[in-house]
């Protein structure tokens, strides 16, 4: 194997120009345990954890803006994001186990594009955007424009995920995470729903609603969203809502769970969140 480790973020893109075809690993919760499983180690790895501008975590004109190299450990304790973004501190914190968190970054998180990852479900109810950076090059898209299926990705070869930017929210009625598996913490989630929800009186003035481990990608539920946004949330409203819900997943039967455990779970989430 031939290692590579850049100390910023020019030597990196040095680097990715003559290696395009390079794995990129950052804290390698995922990756090492793939190669571990799979035996199929990579002829080309570039580390990009001595890359410390990649680690940061500032609230500026209206947003907080997460550096890609985040661990999951500062996430979760760092006192802005707890304080902003509650929801994301919490998520981080149900992540694997001390270690795992200790290592294991958000930008991973990301670009593993794994259905079952625990943040992007709460990234995507937050609104947020991923700044990509290549070397001549920066460009921003929205989480949900990212995935194209299941691990693939828009993202371009001589690029990387530079940092996350989330809107401050504004004052709501509630923002929830909610994740099922075998245990709270440390294992890998059945299934996961984030909810964002602010009312106007009592009808819905805006709703954001996304879900891990039920479809190839984590998802916004935006037809769900589209019928909630402008109703009260009466007994017949919630019941439409969630086989609209139903309608709308699409998951997989596998190790963890059933096909049709999911679709009850994942009911049975929408209306905890809904009040119902």
């Amino acid at each position: 194997m031939n290692f590579f480790s850049p100390k910023n973020i020019d030597e990196f893109f040095n680097i990715r120009e003559r290696y395009p075809d390079a794995i990129i690993l950052a804290g390698g919760t995922d990756l090492m345990a793939q190669w571990h499983n799979n035996r199929n180690i990579p002829d080309k790895v570039i580390s990009v954890s001595g890359i410390r501008e990649l680690a940061f975590i500032k609230e500026e004109k209206g947003y907080v803006e997460i550096g890609s190299l985040s661990t999951h450990s500062e996430i979760s304790e760092n006192k802005t994001v707890k304080k902003i973004l509650p929801s994301l501190s919490y998520a981080a914190s149900l992540i694997g186990a001390p270690a795992i968190r200790n290592m294991g970054t958000i930008g991973g998180n990301i670009a593993n594009a794994s259905p079952a990852a625990d943040l992007p479900p709460v990234l995507l109810i937050y609104d947020a955007s991923l700044v990509l950076k290549s070397k001549n090059q920066i460009r921003e898209l929205k989480l949900y424009e990212f995935y194209k299926g299941y691990k693939n990705t828009v993202i371009k070869p001589d690029e990387i995920i530079f940092s996350i930017r989330i809107p401050v929210p504004m004052q709501v009625d509630k923002v929830e995470f909610y994740k099922v598996g075998t245990r709270q913490a440390q294992s890998i989630a059945k299934l996961s729903l984030a909810g964002f929800l602010k009312k106007e009186k009592k009808e819905v003035e805006i709703v954001r609603l996304a879900a891990g481990s039920v479809a190839p990608v984590p998802i916004r539920l935006f037809e769900v969203e589209k019928y909630i946004t402008g109703r009260v949330l009466t007994r017949s409203v919630v019941s439409d809502a969630c086989d609209i819900l139903l309608k709308y997943l699409k998951p997989i039967s596998d190790v963890r769970s059933t096909e049709e455990y999911r679709k009850i779970a994942m009911k049975g989430l929408l209306l905890r969140f809904l009040g119902k």
